[in-house]
């Protein structure tokens, strides 16, 4: 999670301190106003592994987690829209 200047990885526990770690390790979104909440490597990881959620658990993730554009697990909002 994001505090301050800082950013953790919730599924590796990776931690980047200072705005330069945190763009390498996380990069940034909503205008690059606030850190990725996966590190990249997970995020690639999720996305290319060939073990990805089903469309139906992603959207729930999705929808529990206020529909964040970092648990959308490689499908786009109209998919997990049409999954719920």
């Amino acid at each position: 999670m994001p505090y301050g200047n800082y950013a953790e990885c919730p599924h590796c526990g990776k931690m980047a301190r200072g705005d330069d770690e945190i763009e390498e390790l996380f990069g940034y979104r909503y205008g690059h106003t606030k850190p990725q909440s996966w590190c990249k490597e997970c995020r690639n990881n999720a996305r290319y592994s060939g073990e990805s959620l089903s469309v139906w658990d992603a959207a729930d993730i999705w929808m529990s987690n206020g529909m964040d554009e970092d648990y959308m697990f490689g499908y786009t909002e109209d998919e997990l829209r049409n999954a719920l």
